[in-house]
């Protein structure tokens, strides 16, 4: 899928809330806080949306409390079974599970103490889950 699909996969879902965007210096100001390289598809989103509640899913972003930066900076310290440079995209609030993606694009979850299992290729095929 291209970072074009999320656009596409945001618009025909089941949609309570979407942001208006965030601009490209924003993400740039986050990902150097966060050091990590969100992926297309994460970008493309954040463009277009800044967050979203989508099919079920409260994609986290820029520009709403919790916002990504401060997700993934506390989740960071609950020992998850990460990679540096990981990124916190959903906290599904049930067992301590927390959704995170990596710069290429694919979707992991972890519960602290636990290893992670991957749920997905890229966020298009998450949200659409």
């Amino acid at each position: 899928m291209s970072k074009n699909d999320i656009v596409s996969v945001v618009e025909s879902g089941s949609s309570l809330y979407k942001g208006k965007g965030v601009s490209e210096t924003e993400i740039t100001k986050a990902e150097a806080e966060l050091n990590v390289a969100f992926a297309d598809d994460f970008r493309a989103f954040l463009v277009h949306y800044g967050y979203a509640m989508i099919n079920g899913h409260e994609i986290l972003g820029l520009g709403e409390s919790p916002d990504v930066v401060e997700a993934t900076k506390a989740e960071r310290t609950k020992g998850h079974d990460i990679d540096d440079g990981w990124y916190v995209v959903e906290e599904l609030n049930i067992d301590g599970i927390v959704v995170w993606q990596e710069a290429s694009g694919a979707i992991y979850q972890t519960v602290a103490g636990a290893r992670r299992v991957p749920v997905a290729r890229n966020l298009s095929e998450y949200i659409s889950r």
